[in-house]
């Protein structure tokens, strides 16, 4: 049986950590299920918390065909995460004036 598609949505201004080289592929990868050592994705979280870190191995996960995670950035290693997340604090808190980055991105998450 081939690798399912993991049905992701990703943001229309894709925050890419500085150490992630061909993001296209890196997304591929990432829809078709392909592994990718030291991939982290950032996404908003379902629940009441804002945005969360994953590995990217998270996503070969049954659930996540199901529920696919929205995603608003891609890093390559843990380190990278934290510094991409930074950065989009830091947009959000410029663009809006707060940090209410799960609200900020859902708005126009369904204009995709």
């Amino acid at each position: 049986m081939g690798k399912q598609k993991v049905l992701l949505r990703f943001h229309k201004n894709l925050y890419v950590g500085e150490r992630v080289k061909y993001v296209r592929r890196v997304k591929w990868k990432l829809v078709h299920g392909a592994g990718q050592l030291g991939i982290y994705v950032i996404s908003v979280c379902p629940g009441s918390d804002q945005l969360e870190i994953m590995d990217a191995a998270f996503l070969k996960q049954p659930y996540y065909r199901e529920f696919p995670p929205f995603v608003v950035g891609i890093a390559s290693g843990y380190e990278d995460a934290l510094d991409v997340l930074l950065k989009i604090v830091r947009h959000v808190l410029d663009e809006t004036g707060d940090v209410r980055l799960k609200e900020y991105f859902l708005q126009d998450a369904s204009g995709m």
